[in-house]
């Protein structure tokens, strides 16, 4: 009898979150951020705490790049790829007084060297602002300046 009333009552639930999940997918109307958050909540996703950890993974990202760009100019200050480095982030970089304006030739050049790889946050992907480039580089130069 408790294997047989169990049973119904299973069936009772998921019958229930059957049609409690196709109501709040209805309700949904196309609105596609809405219907991941009802996926997400459905396939027992954190999306919370998930977030969390992937600010906190880019930070150490982050950190530790700005860590290593920081060595590699130590060591190629003056030339002297032995040149002992210290803590990089202890120490205070040079202060920055006169920011001289780039000339749309340095953009490109700098854009020409750049990576072709592209994230999916970009804008634009970078072979296509390769590709225009003659039409995006005064604006590029200008939004620096």
């Amino acid at each position: 009898m408790f294997k047989r009333q169990k049973n119904f009552v299973t069936a009772l639930i998921g019958q229930t979150r059957s049609k409690f999940y196709c109501n709040k997918i209805e309700e949904c109307q196309g609105d596609q951020k809405s219907l991941f958050h009802v996926a997400d909540r459905l396939l027992h996703r954190k999306t919370a705490d998930s977030c969390d950890i992937a600010a906190e993974k880019m930070s150490d990202f982050f950190m530790k790049k700005i860590r290593d760009i920081w060595e590699e100019l130590q060591c190629h200050d003056d030339g002297n790829e032995e040149m002992p480095l210290g803590d990089p982030v202890s120490r205070t970089p040079p202060k920055l007084e006169v920011l001289s304006p780039a000339g749309i030739e340095e953009v490109v050049r700098i854009i020409k060297t750049m990576s072709n790889a592209t994230c999916d946050l970009d804008p634009m992907p970078t072979s296509l602002v390769k590709q225009q480039l003659d039409v995006l580089a005064p604006l590029i130069t200008a939004v620096r300046n």
